[in-house]
């Protein structure tokens, strides 16, 4: 075989799904971990993953509640941030 004779093709080297369709399509862990689309003002389309992690916390109610709280606001102003 002739190494001009290969031809190779990648397909996931970018994300070519509609902007909506995470949210449309997704709930829970899946949507929480899904990557965040936003178009533009040019038409393009910016992508964004938001995590938090709160280390050293036992496994107990009552450090994981107000772990799971800081989570989530570092989260949301991390997406305030993002949307402006």
């Amino acid at each position: 075989m002739d190494m001009n004779d290969m031809v190779i093709i990648s397909v996931d080297d970018h994300i070519s799904e509609p902007p909506e369709m995470f949210d449309r399509h997704l709930s829970g862990e899946d949507l929480a971990t899904a990557p965040k689309l936003r178009t533009n003002a040019d038409g393009t389309l910016s992508e964004r993953r938001f995590e938090s992690q709160v280390p050293g916390v036992s496994p107990s109610a009552e450090a994981v509640a107000p772990a799971l709280n800081k989570a989530a606001n570092d989260v949301a102003k991390q997406v305030a941030e993002w949307v402006g």
